[in-house]
């Protein structure tokens, strides 16, 4: 088992596990503030991120029209290149998910759900069956905001209250009607660094051993940081690392080396790569071209089992 713990907390468990995720929230807000630029500007749109937001910031956004503006300037002042790292990812993670609903996926587990929204605002979704899974308390909470916003809970969505350190995923899933013979897309964006070592390990086997072949996984990583790297773009990275430990929910677990030698000794083959400077290239251009992005995160697609290759897959 090669993923290690991260630098300065080595084996503290998530202290916010009695209460939902103050870091859901967080991006939330992120993913609102985008939302509210114009088409031409934003990076990813989200309709629903707003309903997530506590109620002083989502009025304070309704009643200015640019207060998005100075909310994000807020945000790059205390951690450069953060939000634009998060829409990135979100663009990147609504991409791969848009293409692959075309391919033949006939389930989508999102592990980590926290307030992803992607079921109830991509038609694609409103298909296909989806699992979100995350700790009882976030989804006490996202159950409670669907209502409001909907009325009424979508059919195709089954929510999977899980402790991901200490459930086992086989009878949760199992319970609420998951099929291992399906072929199933497996989303975990913003989880696998927030997750112990052996939590990481005993998620991806569990997707090898209960999804056939040509199940996929979509997962955002940080890289390790062995202490020796300088410059603005590290210097983000340990800032941001710093930031969300102080909200009690500290990044645990980092992929050292390659992360085609990590898919690979799991059982992946298909493997696709995005740095921070993929993102950059590939969705700042125009309005955006001058935008920073943090390079904390990577983000790794993989197929379980075959060297097929499915959408947004390298051979």
């Amino acid at each position: 088992m090669d993923t290690q713990q991260t630098r300065g907390d080595p084996a503290e468990p998530n202290t916010n596990c009695n209460g939902p995720s103050t870091m859901a929230e967080k991006i939330a807000v992120i993913r609102a503030c985008e939302s509210m630029k114009p088409e031409d500007e934003r990076i990813c749109f989200d309709p629903y991120a707003l309903h997530f937001l506590d109620p002083g910031t989502r009025q304070a956004l309704l009643r200015n029209s640019g207060a998005f503006r100075y909310i994000l300037a807020q945000i790059e002042n205390q951690l450069p290149g953060i939000s634009g790292a998060l829409v990135a990812r979100v663009r990147c993670f609504d991409e791969f998910v848009q293409q692959s609903t075309n391919t033949g996926y006939g389930q989508i587990i999102i592990l980590g759900a926290g307030y992803d929204t992607r079921a109830y605002r991509m038609d694609d979704l409103k298909t296909i069956r989806v699992f979100e899974v995350d700790h009882p308390d976030t989804i006490r909470v996202k159950v409670e905001k669907i209502r409001k916003i909907f009325g009424t809970l979508p059919n195709q969505v089954t929510y999977v209250p899980a402790d991901l350190e200490e459930d086992g995923l086989e009878l949760k899933l199992a319970d609420r009607g998951y099929d291992p013979t399906c072929r199933t897309l497996f989303l975990m964006e913003g989880l696998v660094m927030y997750l112990s070592p052996a939590a990481v390990d005993r998620i991806f086997s569990f997707t090898v051993k209960n999804s056939p072949k040509g199940s996929s996984v979509l997962f955002d990583y940080c890289p390790e940081d062995d202490g020796t790297g300088s410059g603005a773009g590290w210097a983000s990275v340990r800032s941001a690392t710093a930031f969300v430990s102080r909200q009690g929910e500290p990044l645990r677990s980092c992929v050292p080396g390659s992360i085609r030698d990590f898919l690979t000794t799991r059982g992946f083959a298909g493997i696709r790569n995005m740095t921070g400077a993929d993102l950059r290239q590939a969705y700042f251009t125009g309005k955006n071209r001058g935008r920073t992005i943090s390079e904390l995160y990577s983000i790794a697609s993989a197929s379980v089992g075959t060297q097929t290759c499915t959408v947004g897959e390298e051979p």
